[in-house]
C-alpha cells in the first residue's frame, strides 16, 4: 500500500512530453531563503485574506508588524538585515558569474506602461514597486552585487520555477532554488509543481525583499531594482532569467490600493483582462518564460489495482503529448487506490475532476472512477488533475484494458538495474533481477513465486536484433525463479523458465506473430504457444506484448534429447562461456566455429536446435556456413569440433540429398519433406522475407530415438515484418500481394518435390484455414481450435492497443510501409491482403512450381507497377486485352502502361484509382485529371511513404 509515509514510487522514465502551462501567480509572499515559520492564518495579525490579490482593489492598512507570525514578518525578524542572506541557507553568488543578456526591445510589451516613477510613492522600505516592465525598455545590464543564483535544472532546456501556495494567506511564492522548495514545503506551504520553466540564459529577473512589509518583487528593470534599493528594499540577487519576446508572456498588473501583494504575476491573458475590470491597473509583459513546460514536472499518480485474491498492484502514470495517462490493467475495477507524488517532495494531496467539481484525493484514497465519469467509446475517461485550488489544472486521462492478462516487472535494485539500465546494453547481454507477477484479465494471480530479498529473484535481459536496435519497445527474455505455465495451457510439461516477451513494434497490426504462430500450430507443426498481456515494468505501462514460449529444447517446447545439458555434465565445473572459440573447415570445405577445450559426450548425435541465421550468425560462438547459408547452433550453445563439425556434415548432406529430391531417408542424412514444405508454404504465402535467410529453425533428435538422421523445420518465428508491409527492396515484390519472393528459399523454391507438396498443402490445408477461419466471422476457429479469426484476434486486444498506441503510435520500421492512419484500416488492409494473396494463389497455383514460372512482370521502361499492376487480374476484368495479349504478361504491361493507366481501368485487386483520387484532395491539386500520375504516386509515395489507402477497405 501507498501511505504518505512511504517513499515515493519512481516516476516513469519515458521521453518528457512538454506543454505550455498557463499558471496564474501572484508573487507577492513574503518569505526569503531563511524562512523558518509555519503558515499563519489569516485572521492573525498583517495577514491577507486568499481572495484579496485577486479580486476588486482594496484599501488595506499599514504595513504589519516585523514582529507578527506571519510568514511574511517572521522571515523578517529571521533575517534581521539583509546581510544575513547567506547564513540563513539563501543560495547566493556573484551576479557577474550569471550571464546576463541585453536590454529587450522596447516594442516586447502589449500594453504601453506608466512613467517607473509613477509609482515610487513612497522612499521608504514600505513602498511598492515602482512601475517598470518588459514593455518599456527600462532593463539595463546588471551590477555587480551578490545575487542568489537559481539552481540549475537537470533539463538542458531550462529552469524549472516552482510554485508553492500559502493556505492560510493566499500567497504565491515561486523559486528556482529546491531548498526553498522543500523548506517551505516542510513548514506547511503547499507545493503546486513546477510553475514555467526558465531558460539558463537571457535577461536577469531581479528579485527583491521588503523586510518590513514581508513582501517580494519581481523585476526585469535594472532601473526599477537600483530605486527600489534605494527605498530600502533588499536586493536577493537574480532570481531567474526571461526568454525574450519568443517566450510566453508573464503579464504584471498593479494594484494601487494594496500595501502588501501590490503586483500580480501571470501567464493567462484571460486574467490579464479580468483584473483590469477588477479595479487593477495593467502593466504589460513583465518577463518572458520559455515557451514550453511540462506535466512530467507536476504530481505524478500511482494507482493501487487489487488482484482477485486481495494483492496491490501498483501502477505509475505515464506523460505522453502533454497529457497524463493511467494505464490499468484489465483485472482493474471502478474503485482504485490512488496516491499522487510530487517532485522532491514525497506524497501529496490532489484534486481531480471529472464530471461533477473537484474532488480532493489524499494519498492512499479510494476512489471510484465511475462517480468521476464514463469511459468514452475511445476507451478514455477524461479528467482535469491539480495541485492545490490554484494549480494548473492538467489533462488526465484514465484507460483500462480488456481481456488479457498483465504481467508485471520489478526490478530488485530500482536504482541501480531499473529498466533503463537493461534497455540500454547495445548487444542486450545484460540482465538485472527482477519480480514477476502474472494477473489474469479476471484478477487471478497465475504467477508471485518472487522474492529478491530471500536470492529468488527472476532475471530479465533484452533479446532480438532490428527491434532491439530501432525501437523504443524493447523486446525482452524472462528467466522464472520457478518454473510456471505462464499461457495456463493446463498442460503440465508446458512449465518452463524462459519465457519471451514481442514487442510487434514493427507491426502496426500487433497480430502478425499471434496469427502465424496458431497457424502453424493449427496446421500441426510443431511451434511456439503465445498469448497478448499487458506489460507493467516498474510499474510503467509498456505496451501491448506477446507473451510466448521460447524456441528452445525441453519439455513442453522442442522435445529431444538435451546435447546441451550432456555437455555441461561432461564437463563439470568448467566455465564453457569462457572456452575460447576456433574454426575449421569440415569435409565439404565449408568454415565452422567451435568451443576449444569442451569435453564431449558419449552421444554426440543428438538433440540439436538449429537457426538459419546468415545475418547476424556469425557474431554467435559457434556456427557453420552451408551451400544455402550460415546456421547458427543455438544449442547446444558452446560445442567442441568433433560436435559442430558432426552437425555442419549432417546439415550439408542433407541439404545435398534435398536438391536430388531425396527426403525422410532411412539411412543418410535427409530434411523431413512434410515440415520443410510447411514453412516454406506459410513463408511464402505471408511474404515472411526474412525466412531461409534468418530466424528458420531446425531441429535433430539423437540416433537412440530412430529418427536421428531427419532434420525438421520447426518451429516458425518472427512474422512481425511479414504480410506485405516490406517495403525495402526497393521494387514492389515484397508488399504487392502477388509472385514468390522468398529470396533466401530459392534452394526450396527451385525443387520440384517440395513444390509439389506446397500445392498440396496450400489447396488441403492452408486455403481453408485463411478462407473460413482468419477471414471468417468473429466466432470462427480451426479444426484443432487454435486458429481464431482475424476479427476475434482484433477484438481481444483492442483496449490495450489503445493503450500501446498512446506510448507507441501506430509503430514501423524504416523497411515497412508506414501504417494507415488507424489501427482498425491497418487490420481490414492485412485481411485485404490476406484475401488478395489468397486469390493470386488460386490464380497461380498451376505455376506454382517455381519463381520463374509463378512470377509476372511488374517493371515497365524502368518503372515497377507492382503495386498497382496484377498481370494475371488485368487479364481477367479486361477481355479485350485479353484478346490482344494473347495470354503474353508483358503485353498485358505494356497496354497499362501505355493505354489502362489513362482511362482509369483496375489492374490489381490492391488499387482504385477513383477512389484513389476522389480521397486525396492535395494530389487532385497537383495531377488533376491525369489518372496515371495517380497510380505512379501510389507506387512511389502512397504506398511505402504516405500511408495512405489505395482502395476502400
Amino acid at each position: 500500500m501507498v501511505r504518505p509515509s512511504a517513499a515515493a514510487p519512481r516516476r516513469p522514465t519515458a521521453s518528457v512530453a512538454r506543454v505550455v502551462i498557463p499558471v496564474t501567480f501572484a508573487a507577492t509572499v513574503g518569505l526569503t531563503g531563511a524562512l523558518a515559520a509555519t503558515p499563519a492564518r489569516a485572521a492573525e495579525a498583517g495577514s491577507v485574506e486568499s481572495q484579496q490579490a485577486l479580486t476588486a482593489p482594496a484599501q488595506v492598512a499599514a504595513a504589519p508588524d516585523a514582529s507578527a507570525s506571519t510568514p511574511a514578518a517572521q522571515a523578517a525578524a529571521d533575517r534581521g538585515n539583509a546581510g544575513e542572506s547567506e547564513e540563513k541557507g539563501l543560495p547566493t553568488a556573484r551576479e557577474d558569474s550569471v550571464p546576463t543578456a541585453g536590454d529587450p526591445s522596447p516594442d516586447d510589451g502589449f500594453e504601453p506602461a506608466a512613467a517607473a516613477d509613477a509609482k515610487a510613492a513612497s522612499q521608504t522600505p514600505q513602498a511598492t514597486a515602482p512601475l517598470a516592465t518588459a514593455s518599456d525598455g527600462s532593463a539595463s545590464a546588471a551590477t555587480s552585487d551578490p545575487v542568489a543564483e537559481p539552481e540549475r535544472a537537470v533539463a538542458p532546456y531550462g529552469v524549472d520555477m516552482y510554485r508553492l501556495f500559502n493556505p492560510y494567506t493566499g500567497e504565491h511564492f515561486y523559486t528556482a532554488s529546491t531548498l526553498e522548495r522543500d523548506h517551505l514545503h516542510g513548514i506547511g506551504w503547499s507545493y503546486e509543481g513546477v510553475g514555467w520553466v526558465a531558460p539558463e540564459e537571457g535577461d536577469a529577473v531581479y528579485r527583491l525583499y521588503n523586510p518590513f512589509t514581508g513582501d517580494h518583487h519581481f523585476t526585469l528593470s535594472s532601473a526599477e531594482r537600483d530605486m527600489l534599493r534605494d527605498a530600502g528594499w533588499n536586493y536577493e540577487g537574480v532570481g531567474w532569467r526571461s526568454a525574450g519576446a519568443d517566450g510566453l508572456a508573464v503579464y504584471r498588473e498593479y494594484n494601487p490600493y494594496a500595501t502588501v501583494g501590490s503586483h500580480n504575476f501571470t501567464q493567462s491573458l484571460f486574467e490579464h483582462q479580468s483584473l483590469k475590470a477588477s479595479g487593477w491597473q495593467l502593466e504589460g509583459v513583465a518577463w518572458y518564460a520559455l515557451d514550453t513546460a511540462d506535466a512530467e514536472r507536476s504530481a505524478y499518480l500511482v494507482a493501487e489495482v487489487s488482484t482477485k485474491t486481495g494483492e496491490a498492484r501498483s501502477v505509475v502514470s505515464t506523460v505522453k503529448d502533454n497529457v497524463t495517462y493511467l494505464f490499468l490493467p484489465s483485472f482493474a475495477g471502478d474503485s482504485v487506490r490512488l496516491s499522487a507524488f510530487l517532485p522532491g517532495c514525497g506524497a501529496g494531496t490532489v484534486q481531480l475532476k471529472g464530471r461533477g467539481g473537484w474532488l480532493e484525493v489524499a494519498p492512499g484514497a479510494e476512489v471510484g472512477l465511475d462517480a468521476l465519469g464514463s469511459f468514452g467509446s475511445d476507451g478514455r475517461l477524461s479528467l482535469s488533475m491539480r495541485v492545490g485550488e490554484k494549480g494548473y489544472a492538467f489533462p488526465l486521462v484514465v484507460m483500462r484494458s480488456a481481456n488479457i492478462d498483465a504481467l508485471f516487472v520489478s526490478s530488485a535494485d530500482l536504482d541501480g538495474e531499473g529498466r533503463p539500465y537493461v534497455d540500454g546494453s547495445p548487444s542486450h547481454a545484460t540482465s538485472a533481477s527482477v519480480s514477476v507477477r502474472l494477473v489474469t484479465a479476471k484478477g487471478k494471480v497465475v504467477y508471485d513465486e518472487d522474492d529478491p530479498a530471500s536470492d529468488k529473484a527472476s532475471t530479465i535481459k533484452g533479446r532480438g536484433n532490428s527491434t532491439w536496435a530501432f525501437s523504443d519497445k524493447k523486446p525482452y527474455q524472462v528467466k522464472l525463479s520457478k518454473k510456471a505455465d505462464l499461457l495456463q495451457t493446463g498442460d503440465k510439461s508446458n512449465k518452463a523458465k524462459k519465457w519471451v516477451l514481442l514487442a510487434n513494434a514493427d507491426d502496426a497490426t500487433l497480430l502478425h506473430n499471434t496469427i502465424s504462430y496458431d497457424l502453424a500450430l493449427e496446421l500441426g507443426m510443431v511451434g511456439v504457444q503465445s498469448k497478448p498481456v499487458d506489460l507493467y515494468y516498474d510499474g510503467e505501462y509498456r505496451g501491448t506484448y506477446v507473451l510466448c514460449e521460447k524456441v528452445e529444447i525441453g519439455d513442453g517446447r522442442v522435445e529431444i534429447d538435451d546435447l546441451e545439458k550432456a555437455i555441461e555434465k561432461a564437463n563439470g565445473s568448467l566455465d564453457l562461456d569462457a572456452a575460447p572459440i576456433a574454426s575449421a573447415k569440415n569435409k565439404y570445405g565449408y568454415e565452422y566455429h567451435y568451443a576449444q577445450g569442451v569435453a564431449d559426450p558419449d552421444d554426440i548425435t543428438g538433440g540439436y536446435l538449429l537457426e538459419i541465421d546468415s545475418a547476424y550468425g556469425k557474431n554467435e560462438k559457434c556456427w557453420f556456413d552451408t551451400s544455402v547459408g550460415t546456421f547458427v547452433v543455438k544449442s547446444p550453445e558452446v560445442a567442441s569440433q568433433n560436435v559442430v563439425r558432426y552437425i555442419s556434415e549432417a546439415v550439408q548432406e542433407a541439404i545435398n540429398n534435398a536438391s536430388a529430391g531425396r527426403f525422410n531417408l532411412g539411412e543418410g542424412f535427409s530434411f523431413e519433406l512434410d515440415s520443410l514444405a510447411r514453412t516454406y508454404l506459410v513463408s511464402e504465402f505471408t511474404k515472411n522475407i526474412d525466412a531461409f535467410c534468418s530466424s528458420t529453425y531446425f531441429y535433430k533428435a539423437s540416433d537412440s530415438t530412430g529418427s536421428g538422421n531427419v532434420l525438421v523445420a520447426s518451429p516458425l518465428w518472427d512474422f512481425d515484418g511479414a504480410y506485405g508491409i516490406r517495403t525495402d527492396l526497393g521494387d514492389s515484390a515484397f508488399g504487392s500481394y502477388q509472385n514468390l519472393v522468398l529470396l533466401s528459399g530459392e534452394w526450396v523454391v527451385s525443387n520440384p518435390t517440395i513444390m509439389a507438396r506446397v500445392r498440396t498443402l496450400y489447396t488441403q490445408e492452408l486455403r481453408p484455414l485463411v478462407a473460413d477461419v482468419l477471414l471468417g466471422a468473429g466466432d470462427a476457429k480451426g479444426p484443432s481450435g487454435i486458429l481464431r479469426s482475424i476479427s476475434s484476434y482484433q477484438s481481444e486486444i483492442a483496449a490495450s492497443q489503445r493503450m500501446n498506441e498512446v506510448v507507441f503510435g501506430l509503430s514501423h520500421f524504416g523497411n515497412t510501409m508506414k501504417p494507415l492512419a488507424t489501427w482498425q484500416d491497418n487490420v481490414l488492409y492485412l485481411k485485404d491482403w490476406l484475401s488478395n494473396r489468397m486469390a493470386w494463389f488460386d490464380q497461380s497455383l498451376s505455376k506454382l512450381t517455381s519463381r520463374v514460372a509463378a512470377n509476372t512482370g511488374t517493371r515497365y521502361d524502368g518503372f515497377d507497377y507492382g503495386l498497382v499492376f496484377d498481370a494475371r487480374y488485368y487479364l481477367q476484368m479486361n477481355p479485350d486485352v485479353r484478346t490482344y495479349a494473347q495470354g503474353d504478361d508483358g503485353k498485358a504491361l505494356q497496354h497499362f502502361v501505355q493505354y489502362g493507366m489513362a482511362e482509369g481501368r483496375t489492374a490489381s485487386r490492391n488499387f482504385d484509382v477513383n477512389y484513389y483520387r476522389a480521397n486525396n484532395a492535395d494530389l487532385r491539386a497537383v495531377f488533376g485529371d491525369d489518372l496515371a500520375s495517380y497510380y505512379r504516386h501510389y507506387c512511389m509515395d502512397g504506398f511505402p511513404h504516405d500511408g495512405r489507402k489505395g482502395k476502400a477497405l
